[in-house]
C-alpha cells in the first residue's frame, strides 16, 4: 500500500539517504513510501518525519526542546 510521507530537513537529502529512509519506512510500516521532501531552513540539523498523522522528530531542534523540558 502506498503512503505519502513528508520529510522535513534543513537541506536536501542525497539519493542514498532517501533510499535508506525509504527502505527503513517500508520495513517498519509495511508500506510503499512516497516521500515528499520539504526544506525547512528553521531546522538546525536532522529531520522530521510525518506519517499517518504522527510526527517523528529526529532533529537537533527537537532534541534540544526535549532536553529543555526534562530540566
Amino acid at each position: 500500500m502506498k503512503k505519502t510521507i513528508i520529510v522535513r530537513t534543513s537541506a536536501k537529502l542525497a539519493g542514498k539517504e532517501l533510499a535508506y529512509l525509504s527502505r527503513h519506512l517500508a520495513k517498519t510500516h509495511a508500506c510503499e513510501p512516497q516521500i515528499e521532501q520539504v526544506i525547512d531552513k528553521n531546522l538546525l540539523a536532522g529531520f522530521v518525519v510525518s506519517l499517518d498523522g504522527v510526527e517523528y522528530d529526529y532533529s537537533l531542534d527537537g532534541a534540544l526542546n526535549r532536553l529543555s523540558s526534562a530540566l
